[in-house]
């Protein structure tokens, strides 16, 4: 954006309270925007002082009216004694009002679309005792970008198939919640047996660390103990019998105990005293009956309803998503600094407390995090562009989130958490986060307009593996 000065005529704002001062022959403010930045610009604004002064007289004028002073009646007062006895205080009173009017109509006059308020630095503002007020602030601002074409948008929809088989992972997955550990007599341990033991961790031929009677699932895992990941130990799992051993290799964690073995190579392993199998009950009568169903069949119809539904929710997310990357591949967009690393480092902040959350101690969730800085950096600056993108659509198509539909996805919530819809709101608004809710409301919106205008082919089944493992 190349500097730019203006000298249009005043607005209401850049003239509102001079009263009986008010006149159009004032001079203008003089307004210069320049770029400093990707989506940053300094706004400098100069003040003359014939605006200065008729402001001046005309709230000294009214205080002449009202101030109470010794020795004089209620507006009698002469008005050199007034501006000496309160012209300073009115001074700066007025430098924050002229500097607050001056800012607000030039970013009116000129259409800027700041990104929040503008900081400004009252203190650091002075009011002259002759001559212009001038001031500058710098403000980050939507960036300009092109839309690409929107209509016509290839999209390949993947077809939902729920099988017999579906049904019955899905009925076994249920009834596993209500499933116990048996102890297993013969044979070795399957992928998700119950395997109980002593864990040990060396770092040479030293045991540092020790904990008996530990009960690890096997197979793939993200377990992390003793301050060493444990996925590879739990594999070993897989085949091995009771009264074995199962070890593997391992990096000792820097928020490890023992400072000495920090970073270093080690050997993870368990002594295993006991397999266990989880026996999940069969679907019968009365399982049936205690959990409302009336038949096998009604119950089974229902899974697979709800399989149905499922799929055809990750078929419509998987569009939206083809829909994402293609705006997000054909935009060209510049993101303000200040606001991508703000967004970065939120991102990173809430993926340190969900990894806590599992139980992962700090200095360890932190190593993750930062391992995984360059996909979570790019994953943020991705959701600001699709913000922008999304919210420039949605303005042309005049896409907005109404009160039903906020309201329907407060009572969705409230359903879930066993709320009432009412408080759920509350929580929301307390939170700052209904306005989250609107605006996703509306993205939402604006993707599936786009899919009404999308070319759609037909592609494969693509949701059966996810929802096997549903």
């Amino acid at each position: 954006m190349a500097e730019k000065e203006e000298s249009a005529s005043s607005t209401a704002e850049e003239t509102k309270g001079l009263g009986q001062n008010k006149r159009e022959d004032l001079p203008e403010n003089t307004v210069t925007v320049e770029e400093v930045g990707p989506a940053r610009i300094r706004i400098k604004i100069e003040i003359p002082v014939e605006r200065i002064e008729a402001r001046l007289d005309n709230d000294l004028d009214e205080l002449r009216r009202s101030a109470e002073v010794p020795g004089f009646r209620v507006g009698r007062a002469p008005q050199r004694l007034i501006e000496k006895r309160f012209g300073s205080e009115t001074r700066d009173r007025l430098k924050n009002v002229l500097v607050a009017e001056a800012l607000e109509g030039a970013i009116e006059k000129r259409e800027l679309k700041t990104l929040g308020e503008p900081q400004l630095d009252l203190e650091a503002i002075e009011m002259p005792e002759d001559g212009p007020l001038c001031f500058e602030v710098e403000t980050d601002i939507e960036p300009e970008f092109d839309l690409p074409k929107l209509e016509g948008i290839a999209v390949t929809r993947p077809t939902v198939s729920v099988e017999d088989e579906d049904v019955e992972a899905t009925i076994k997955s249920m009834l596993a919640r209500e499933g116990v550990y048996e102890p297993v007599s013969k044979g070795a341990a399957k992928k998700g047996d119950q395997i109980v033991g002593d864990l040990w961790l060396k770092v040479g031929d030293k045991e540092i660390t020790r904990r008996d009677g530990m009960a690890l699932l096997a197979g793939p895992s993200n377990l992390a103990l003793m301050s060493v990941e444990l996925n590879d130990l739990c594999e070993s799992f897989v085949a091995a019998k009771t009264g074995g051993q199962v070890t593997a290799k391992v990096t000792v964690g820097d928020d490890h105990v023992n400072e000495e073995a920090r970073g270093k190579k080690g050997v993870a392993g368990m002594d295993i005293k006991e397999i266990k199998r989880l026996k999940i009950p069969p679907l019968t009568d009365e399982w049936l009956k205690k959990a409302g169903w009336k038949s096998k069949d009604e119950f089974r119809s229902m899974v697979r309803d709800n399989l149905q539904r499922q799929g055809e929710g990750r078929v419509a997310e998987e569009m939206r998503g083809q829909l994402r990357e293609y705006l997000l591949s054909r935009t060209k967009l510049a993101l303000p600094e200040k606001l991508s690393a703000e967004q970065i480092q939120r991102a990173e902040n809430r993926q340190l407390i969900r990894l806590m959350q599992m139980g992962i101690p700090e200095p360890q969730a932190r190593e993750v995090v930062a391992k995984k800085s360059e996909q979570t950096r790019n994953q943020a600056l991705d959701e600001i562009k699709l913000f922008f993108i999304l919210s420039r659509i949605a303005a042309e198509y005049k896409i907005e989130a109404d009160e039903a539909q906020i309201n329907g996805e407060i009572a969705n919530m409230a359903a879930m958490y066993g709320s009432r819809p009412e408080k759920m709101r509350q929580q929301l608004v307390q939170s700052g986060q209904l306005g989250v809710m609107a605006n996703q409301i509306r993205e939402r919106k604006t993707l599936d307009k786009l899919l009404e205008e999308a070319k759609i082919s037909e592609g494969k089944n693509t949701t059966k593996k996810k929802e096997n493992s549903s």
